[in-house]
């Protein structure tokens, strides 16, 4: 078991990692998106950091599933 709770959808179901080179794309189109938010909005910061915790889980499922760790 992990120090996080892998990923999961609203109804309780595991999500699957997309392969790693996707994951990784996704997280520089994040990076880019929230890039320029007001830090002082409140809601724009709660948004960045749920996408980034998500963004990062994701990442961290597909490189342990690509290394076959985790079993």
């Amino acid at each position: 078991m992990t120090t996080y709770d892998s990923l999961q959808s609203i109804a309780g179901h595991p999500l699957t990692a997309l392969p790693v080179d996707n994951e990784v794309k996704l997280a520089r189109e994040l990076l880019a998106e929230i890039a320029d938010l007001n830090i002082y909005d409140h809601g724009h910061m709660v948004g960045a950091a749920t996408g980034l915790m998500l963004r990062l889980r994701s990442l961290v499922d597909a490189v342990t599933a690509e290394r076959g760790a985790g079993k």
